[in-house]
């Protein structure tokens, strides 16, 4: 009689949770990249059970920084017989805020930008639509080579990198003004500059660009249950040190990708007591703010504030169709003159 041997693990299908028009919740590698020096013994040695959450009392207000954005029209700027890749684009920031007298939309802006793949010496474009005047103000990478519409990739790419320019610099400003003591300020994405002050600032990346420890510190990232989160480890860049944890915010269905419903959160280098401490306040406190397939698409990672801060600010761009209309007028009564 034979022994029965164990059957090999077969491949099984796991689903992202995200709607399918938002790609996905884990981001697909690109080319290789200098990858940062990692420290995974910041809070503690013990990576082999995950970090629950304590019980820590509510700042007084937890306010999260959001940004939008949406390309009105594309295009070129045609200078002699140079010709750059360009495009209009709007930018909405804002802040939500939750505290004990309750939530309410704070410090919200709009702003227009005239995205160039390279500085090619373009002016502000200003566009009567109704009773409104917009007006695009130019913006190009920090650095860029584009100067022909031939590479139109990577002059498409310079845009999305222009325009992105553009919204994290408002962000930034938007999060160091809203920081506060007794507050926590939750940056929605991940945190691109040193705030000026000492406060409790903490980035959430929702997407999972990369899990940056190695085995066997690793393993412990998709075994988190809801509500638990990793030690604190240390990120060293060359003229930088972030803090960072993961955090489930939510349970994932059995269907789900082992990696479902958990971020990034990262805070500068505030110290590493400052750091455990900004790591168990949003391991007890944002989970309460996770969303539900049936509110957000990006469930659970897109938070609740955030996804109605998003709705306001789309609102507040205006009507995609009418800008679009007025800026098509506004360049054949140019063209007419």
């Amino acid at each position: 009689m034979f022994e029965s041997s164990p059957a090999a693990a077969r491949p099984r299908f796991r689903v992202d949770p995200w709607a399918a028009d938002y790609g996905s919740s884990l981001f697909e590698e690109g080319e290789a990249r200098a990858k940062p020096g990692v420290r995974p013994f910041v809070e503690t040695s013990d990576w082999d059970r995950p970090v629950g959450a304590e019980v820590v009392a509510r700042p007084e207000a937890i306010v999260f920084v959001d940004g939008v954005q949406r390309t009105e029209i594309w295009g070129f700027v045609e200078v002699g017989e140079r010709t750059v890749r360009s495009a209009l684009a709007s930018i909405g920031v804002g802040a939500a805020v939750c505290a004990s007298d309750g939530a309410y939309v704070d410090s919200w802006k709009i702003d227009r930008v005239f995205a160039l793949a390279a500085d090619c010496g373009a002016e502000p474009l200003t566009v009567p639509a109704g009773a409104q005047l917009l007006r695009f103000v130019p913006e190009w990478p920090a650095s860029s080579a584009v100067t022909d519409a031939e590479d139109v990739l990577t002059g498409a790419q310079a845009i999305a990198n222009a325009i992105s320019k553009r919204r994290r610099a408002l962000e930034r400003h938007l999060a160091e003004e809203m920081a506060a003591e007794d507050r926590l300020v939750v940056l929605d994405g991940r945190l691109l500059f040193d705030p000026s002050r000492a406060t409790p600032v903490v980035g959430l990346a929702k997407t999972i660009h990369e899990i940056y420890l190695e085995e066997p510190q690793r393993a412990l990232v998709p075994r988190l249950g809801a509500g638990e989160r990793t030690p604190v480890f240390a990120i060293d860049y060359e003229t930088s040190t972030r803090y960072s944890w993961f955090l489930r915010l939510a349970p994932a269905r059995p269907i789900n990708h082992s990696l479902a419903g958990i971020v990034r959160l990262e805070t500068p280098d505030v110290g590493r007591d400052e750091a455990v401490r900004l790591a168990n306040l949003t391991a007890f406190h944002l989970p309460a703010f996770a969303s539900k397939p049936e509110h957000d698409p990006r469930a659970p990672q897109n938070l609740l504030p955030v996804g109605g801060l998003e709705r306001r600010l789309r609102h507040e761009m205006g009507d995609a169709l009418f800008i679009r209309r007025a800026i098509e007028d506004h360049l054949m009564r140019e063209a007419a003159t």
